[in-house]
């Protein structure tokens, strides 16, 4: 999968100056023909701005789609650069009323920020790993990740990051 997005804002309304925009995401799955059949998933993208352009519109690292051990929108800048790699490996399937799948979760975030070129706070990297229990399919799950965040050791969610 590939998404590429373009936006241009002119100097109007509410915009002061004009500025751009071009942010960018690619990911991608492969199964692995072993018994269990893990999945491995990545991920990586990016954003960058020109021009003096309203806070809300940053480049942010942070959250489940960028930086999944960090608050949203943790980290702002003109560019952000990010990779998550994450390793899913079903464990069992129940088939009771609903069916149920369990399996086994590892993960690996790294990220950056950039501002007027600069980095100063170089690369972020999180990993960590846990388990996910999937309702009727893998993709409709509830996970629970153990991390090495020393302010959020252990983060739930609702379906995988990607």
């Amino acid at each position: 999968m590939l998404d590429v997005v373009g936006s241009g804002y002119p100097g109007m309304w509410d915009v002061a100056k004009p500025y751009q925009s071009v942010d960018a995401w690619a990911a991608s799955y492969f199964t692995f023909k072993v018994p269990k059949k893990p999945v491995l998933a990545l991920r990586a993208g990016g954003k960058k701005l020109w021009g003096p352009f309203p806070y809300f519109d940053a480049a942010f690292l942070g959250g489940s789609e960028t930086f999944r051990t960090e608050e949203k929108q943790r980290f702002a800048g003109d560019a952000s650069l990010y990779g998550t790699t994450e390793l899913r490996v079903p464990i069992a399937k129940f088939p009771l009323i609903v069916p149920l799948d369990v399996g086994a979760i590892g993960f690996m975030d790294a990220g950056r920020i950039y501002f007027n070129g600069d980095s100063p706070g170089g690369w972020h990297t999180a990993a960590g790993g846990g388990f996910w229990v999937g309702f009727l399919d893998p993709g409709k799950s509830v996970n629970v990740l153990f991390t090495n965040n020393r302010d959020k050791r252990v983060t739930t969610s609702v379906g995988f990051a990607f």
